[in-house]
């Protein structure tokens, strides 16, 4: 299970995270995404120097942005599609047991959910909210969907954020922030604790824009790409702090 410890002395403030986890039993395996002419969308595992094929996920064939719980056995993903019966449109997140058996649609409230992020130390998926308004927040639930939080409420609501990436430790989340005016675009890559607290500015720029930040093994920097004017995009790297 999960569990966060605060502690206070003399004023001053901490927290770590605990979790017992399963062991990775599938550690040497890639998850992604096969993108098809006409919208369609499949999930595909596969093993890393096996020399064995690619697996299908039995998922459907609108499912992308998979990611996996710790141990492997169960994998939520993004879904993107028309109701036949209804012609509403499903912008939500989906979970799915491995061998594609128990589905189910984690998601389901007004406006869209995507790029979620399964914590790396089990039972929390972070993942991006755009309201029917169109604000984009990263949010929280539990694994079964259930308790779902706005973990940047507090941030502008001129600004969209997306990005969700958990800290080796499951303790922090990174996430971009942009915001677009008069004078330009401007890209901030942030870092806050699980519960939305703690928020600190790692980045920023105002000459192109950042994306897709990721984490180090061991929790002090964080990766990502910056893309600059006329196409040149970098791997950039700056401390977590």
């Amino acid at each position: 299970g999960y569990a966060t410890v605060h502690a206070t002395v003399d004023g001053v403030v901490g927290s770590a995270a605990a979790t017992i986890v399963a062991g990775e039993a599938y550690a040497w395996e890639l998850l992604y995404n096969r993108d098809y002419p006409g919208g369609t969308s499949e999930i595909f595992i596969v093993g890393v120097g096996t020399g064995v094929a690619p697996v299908k996920l039995n998922a459907g064939n609108v499912g992308r942005q998979a990611t996996p719980s710790p141990n492997g056995q169960r994998i939520a993903f993004a879904v993107t599609m028309q109701d036949l019966t209804t012609r509403e449109w499903i912008n939500d997140i989906f979970a799915v047991d491995r061998t594609g058996m128990n589905m189910k649609r984690l998601t389901s409230v007004a406006g869209s959910e995507f790029e979620p992020a399964w914590s790396p130390t089990g039972g929390r998926i972070a993942y991006t909210h755009v309201s029917p308004a169109g604000r984009s927040d990263i949010w929280l639930m539990l694994e079964d969907g259930s308790a779902a939080v706005n973990l940047t409420g507090d941030m502008p609501a001129t600004a969209s954020r997306d990005g969700a990436a958990w800290s080796p430790d499951g303790s922090r989340i990174a996430f971009r922030q942009t915001e677009s005016g008069v004078n330009g675009t401007t890209t901030w890559l942030y870092t806050m604790r699980a519960d939305g607290s703690d928020k600190r500015e790692v980045s920023r720029t105002t000459t192109g824009f950042d994306s897709r930040p990721n984490w180090s093994p061991n929790g002090t920097e964080l990766a990502f790409a910056r893309h600059y004017g006329g196409g040149e995009t970098d791997i950039t790297t700056v401390p977590a702090t």
